[in-house]
């Protein structure tokens, strides 16, 4: 009689771990579903110059720079055709980047510089400015330190009577870091002066603590030149690069 109650619940256990792993048997067998939107969350914008946007974004990401190049062109087109004149101009500036990286540095200046075209049009003098210094920064990055100084100074003259906003220390930081590079360290001290100032008088904390902080590196490494230079040496094996931006 014991041995058949002991048998009895051995089978009602078995049944319960069954009945219990039975659901999940079904879900496993049940085909999963999916569409397109679940596998692309972002949906295509509906304004056709914004798809083309989007897809030059894309490109841009997979380095895919001939179809990015056709798709910024696509969508200027409509802008023009729209007579906007500001996405015409912010197009260009994009289409600039992107030749930048295809190292196509030529095509990148004739981008930017219709950028700038498009921005005098629009009396939109930070733009202007913007665009001057992206053709700066692509030469400093391609170490073409003397062309990229022309056109920072172009940039800053542009800013003649606007010193009060981000674009103007922008220039100044960049153009103090062209300056440490060429190992001018007097006129990257005053540079990065400037970027500090102008980013302490518009609240930016970020921007004025990196450049305090550069400030500091800047000094340091001045003293280590002229301590080379007493020594005769003609190399600096403690000269450090500028710090890039936070």
């Amino acid at each position: 009689m014991l041995r058949f109650v002991t048998k009895k619940r051995i089978v009602l256990f078995v049944g319960f771990v069954l009945l219990l792993g039975l659901p999940f048997t079904i879900i496993r067998e049940q085909p999963i579903q999916t569409s397109q939107e679940d596998l692309n969350p972002y949906k295509e914008p509906e304004d056709p110059a914004a798809a083309y946007l989007h897809k030059a974004s894309d490109n841009y990401f997979y380095r895919e720079f001939d179809a990015g190049a056709d798709n910024y062109r696509k969508a200027i087109a409509i802008f023009e055709e729209r007579q906007d004149w500001p996405h015409v101009a912010s197009t260009y500036e994009s289409l600039g980047d992107l030749y930048v990286w295809a190292r196509r540095t030529g095509d990148a200046e004739k981008s930017y510089l219709t950028a700038v075209k498009y921005h005098t049009q629009n009396q939109d003098v930070l733009g202007q400015a913007t665009a001057l210094k992206d053709i700066g920064d692509m030469h400093m990055k391609f170490e073409n330190l003397e062309e990229s100084e022309s056109w920072y100074l172009k940039s800053l003259e542009i800013l003649k009577e606007e010193h009060g906003n981000r674009v103007f220390g922008s220039v100044h930081e960049n153009l103090g870091q062209l300056y440490w590079k060429m190992e001018r360290m007097a006129e990257a001290m005053e540079a990065f002066m400037h970027a500090r100032d102008t980013y302490g008088a518009l609240n930016y904390r970020l921007g004025y603590d990196h450049m305090e902080n550069v400030l500091k590196q800047l000094e340091r490494d001045t003293r280590s030149m002229q301590n080379r230079t007493q020594s005769g040496s003609t190399q600096n094996p403690y000269h450090n690069s500028p710090p890039t931006q936070p």
